[in-house]
């Protein structure tokens, strides 16, 4: 998890430092909440998500070829990860769609649709979360809600007071570990057939550079231990970092192998880019 939470915080740094960060700046801060869910699915296991949020098809295993260029598309390449374009509405009948036909079917399969904290306000979140509890549906609702403060967020019930009959679930977004024994026990829940489940990660979102906050907290270079308990307590790979650390399972080295292979990854996948580009010159 934190592997692929630093090195989802490496690639919405890069493209927002080349000016392509349209879909991965608003992911600075959602990490957790993204990883702690998509990283416990299995390949046949289908993710629903946004144009304009990418992350959980890379953390689902998308090559960087098809997610760095910000590509256009409706299904990501041998990943089982949904892209949809065409709003909320589109967004959620799809993933209910593709839930219902794998329950046809009979399969263990699990459909996880991320949306974002206005997806609530939309006419087909109470039509699509009904549907999916009358049908008893193996879909998990994940719902990324940006405030000022994970903590202050949590006595805020808007999202989870409009479950319409699913069983919803809060939990601190910047909390990677929170997020993935949530997650996991409702990904099992829907494998054996007990239905969906609102998962509502309330997060404290890091965009862009408007403060210094953001800037410490968004750093991906190697850091003490000091360093790590400096850090801002709303940043989820900070917090992370301390959760290993008092465990004796993280080390500035460790962090930074990580970061220099995938800078190395991102290196490539650009010179490949450019290299396609000259080609269509």
């Amino acid at each position: 998890i934190y592997t692929v939470m630093l090195q989802s915080r490496l690639l919405a740094e890069r493209q927002t430092r080349i000016g392509e960060g349209l879909d991965f700046e608003q992911s600075l801060g959602h990490e957790a909440s993204v990883a702690g869910v998509a990283i416990d699915l299995n390949a046949e296991d289908v993710v629903v998500t946004s144009q304009k949020f990418l992350l959980p098809g890379f953390i689902k295993g998308v090559p960087l070829d098809c997610v760095f260029p910000s590509v256009r598309l409706q299904a990501l390449p041998d990943s089982n990860v949904l892209v949809r374009s065409s709003g909320t509405a589109d967004l959620l009948h799809r993933a209910a769609r593709v839930a219902l036909d794998g329950k046809v079917r009979s399969t263990d399969q699990v459909v996880a649709v991320f949306c974002h904290d206005d997806a609530h306000k939309d006419e087909s979140w109470q039509e699509t979360l009904t549907f999916a509890a009358e049908m008893n549906l193996p879909i998990l609702f994940v719902s990324l809600e940006a405030t000022g403060s994970g903590r202050s967020a949590r006595a805020n019930g808007s999202v989870k007071d409009k479950a319409y009959g699913v069983p919803a679930i809060s939990v601190d977004g910047n909390d990677a570990v929170a997020v993935y024994r949530v997650a996991s026990e409702s990904i099992s829940r829907a494998r054996l057939g007990r239905g969906p489940t609102l998962i509502d990660c309330r997060c404290f979102r890091l965009s862009g550079s408007t403060s210094e906050k953001s800037k410490m907290s968004r750093s991906s270079s190697p850091a003490s231990s000091k360093d790590v308990d400096a850090a801002t307590s709303d940043d989820p790979i900070a917090n992370l970092e301390r959760y290993l650390s008092r465990k004796g399972l993280f080390t500035a080295d460790y962090k930074l192998s990580v970061s220099s292979a995938f800078a190395a990854e991102l290196d490539a996948a650009m010179a490949g880019r450019r290299f396609e580009r000259a080609g269509r010159n």
